[in-house]
């Protein structure tokens, strides 16, 4: 039997409230402790939860590990609705769940409230905030709209901050769902509406609210109370929707101390939901045998051919070579990313996730029970030692990989970022962008909007800043340099340990030529090499193919739809790095020697510092 399913308030249940009422959806909502849901019988295509979760930052590991039981039962969670997140400007962005893109709108000038989403990455969507009504503690909301191969389905989340007016409630609401109507949309909306449905009889403006919602035709599909202490059960919080599919849907309330709300869970068929391509890339598999065939056919060419070829005629030569023998000996291979799922923090031991599941049948059995009764005091003892255990073993995990990694900064870093929550999971990253106003998944159109905006931001920053009162000439000397500028021809000796001295990197520019590659051939292209920089620098010509930068945009932080927010990274063919340090170290030292540069010049320079700057200042 499902948790609980008789013992909770029988004569004020909803549906003997509302027998009459022509709802055959009405017996089939029960409670279920989260590890008995895999006795919920489900293959609907789309599952979502509702939840005032009441904070996030304190109770995102708890809804990890939820979501994670839920899972392990057979019920990956698709979208995920939340109130009273607690979010802000400053750790919004710190609180990710793998395999899921976040949306939220949080308060701007008081504290605690907030809406968010939590979006599996495969599923095509757009946000809706031309419906988000964002009333700072009154009525909050956030929705998006979930593309479909018929009829797109609208879906957001609702929160009536209590002792708020329940008119202006009805009447955000109303016009939101007007809206929708007219748009002629599936529509689900989670709500904490704090307006108890146990209480339609008594209360004239939750009567309103329910009645709004039949005429407009959503149907109420959560039974039971949802909040429940020693003192009241009140059923505050709801799935309503409007669908074709309403009839099949399920739904179900999940017995859990998360938090003071009961999640509630909302099942539909909507199998004609449209998923993101899989994110792929282009990897070839450059094993030992592979590179000795490379390195065998590069020696065997003929490199005299660059002696009288042109710059651009002998980098490109060149390059076409290599790319030939790769092709030939290590073909590109598409590799198909997969989303992440949800899991469990990796300081979640076997024992805490057995003491958990005890915790919540515990409070299962004394969650109408008085404060005072022994079984609620023996409930209250457990949950904080568990809670007590689970931060011990969480501080010690941390602790532990912070003295692991504390002589491997990459790896360091990689788990602080995962501790304060900063994703790197490339599933979740957006594929739509909102261009002159309009939300669009065009990928020329997003493609041309970064880089105009790229291509502008420059100009506009540099028109913001006022004219300096000094010149250039005060930071030169006076004394004009009497010396020429020479550059001296390079040798494959140079170049060699140039190549040697590049960063172990794999990334690639448009070339598909890596770093990484080129310190494994050095010995091949050293002197292809070392006659093409040299023809460079005697006619002070660069080759036009390395100037060709892939511009990257990396996502910073706030709305991931706005160009505004993400900054660009270059990055340029492997070769031309060689030949810039070969440029660098002729410039740099002619300068140093004839003490050209300013004397309190102290970045990108040898032997100096900040620790410099800060002790002239």
């Amino acid at each position: 039997m499902p948790a609980g399913q008789n013992d909770i308030l029988p004569n004020n249940d909803f549906e003997n409230l509302f027998g009459d009422y022509d709802n055959p959806l009405l017996n089939g909502c029960e409670y279920y402790l989260p590890n008995e849901t895999n006795r919920i019988n489900s293959n609907h295509k789309l599952k979502l939860m509702h939840l005032n979760i009441h904070s996030i930052p304190s109770k995102i590991n708890e809804l990890k590990n939820l979501l994670g039981t839920l899972a392990e039962a057979g019920h990956e969670i698709d979208i995920i609705l939340l109130c009273e997140t607690f979010l802000n400007d400053y750790n919004a962005h710190n609180f990710n769940l793998p395999g899921y893109i976040l949306e939220e709108t949080h308060r701007q000038r008081k504290k605690q409230g907030g809406v968010a989403i939590f979006i599996n990455s495969k599923i095509k969507y757009k946000l809706r905030k031309d419906i988000s009504i964002f009333d700072e503690g009154s009525f909050e909301s956030i929705f998006i709209e979930i593309m479909c191969n018929s009829k797109n389905l609208v879906l957001g989340e609702c929160y009536r901050v209590p002792n708020t007016n329940p008119d202006h409630f009805i009447e955000c609401y109303s016009s939101i769902v007007d809206k929708v109507n007219k748009e002629n949309k599936n529509l689900v909306i989670g709500t904490d509406q704090n307006l108890d449905l146990l209480k339609i009889e008594t209360h004239t403006q939750t009567a309103n609210f329910f009645n709004y919602n039949l005429s407009a035709g959503l149907l109420a599909m959560v039974t039971k109370p949802t909040r429940i202490t020693h003192q009241s059960a009140t059923l505050i919080d709801n799935f309503y929707v409007k669908s074709n599919s309403v009839y099949e849907s399920k739904s179900a309330v999940i017995v859990s101390d998360l938090s003071d709300h009961y999640p509630c869970l909302l099942f539909m068929d909507k199998d004609c939901i449209k998923i993101k391509e899989p994110l792929q890339f282009s990897q070839r598999n450059l094993s030992d045998e592979a590179m000795i065939n490379i390195k065998n056919d590069l020696k065997n060419i003929d490199w005299n051919f660059l002696e009288n070829a042109s710059v651009d005629e002998g980098y490109d030569f060149l390059s076409a070579k290599i790319l030939q023998s790769l092709d030939t000996h290590a073909p590109e291979k598409q590799v198909t990313i997969p989303a992440r799922y949800v899991i469990r923090d990796p300081w979640m031991t076997k024992g805490l996730i057995k003491s958990s599941q005890t915790c919540h049948h515990m409070y299962s059995k004394v969650r109408n029970a008085g404060h005072n009764t022994p079984e609620y005091i023996e409930y209250k003892q457990f949950r904080n030692q568990y809670n007590s255990l689970k931060r011990f073993v969480k501080n010690k995990y941390y602790a532990d990989k912070i003295n692991e990694f504390k002589d491997n900064s990459a790896k360091l870093w990689k788990m602080l970022n995962i501790l304060i929550g900063k994703s790197s999971d490339k599933t979740t990253l957006t594929d739509s962008f909102l261009i002159n106003g309009q939300v669009s998944s065009n990928p020329n159109e997003i493609s041309n909007g970064f880089c105009k905006y790229f291509t502008n931001i420059g100009r506009e920053l540099s028109s913001q800043i006022p004219s300096p009162n000094g010149s250039v000439h005060d930071y030169l000397s006076p004394f004009p340099n009497r010396n020429s500028l020479f550059f001296t021809p390079t040798d494959e000796e140079e170049v060699i340990k140039i190549i040697k001295s590049l960063k172990n990197k794999k990334s690639t520019g448009y070339d598909h030529i890596s770093n990484a590659l080129v310190k494994e051939i050095v010995y091949e292209v050293a002197k292809p090499l070392s006659i093409i920089a040299n023809k460079s620098l005697s006619l002070g010509q660069f080759p036009d193919s390395m100037k060709l930068a892939k511009v990257i945009p990396i996502y910073k932080s706030k709305d991931s739809q706005e160009f505004c927010n993400y900054r660009p990274i270059s990055l340029l063919p492997a070769m031309s790095k060689i030949l810039e340090k070969i440029v660098y170290k002729r410039l740099y030292h002619f300068l140093t020697i004839n003490e050209i540069l300013y004397s309190s010049q102290y970045g990108f320079r040898n032997n100096h510092s900040t620790v410099n700057a800060i002790t002239e200042l």
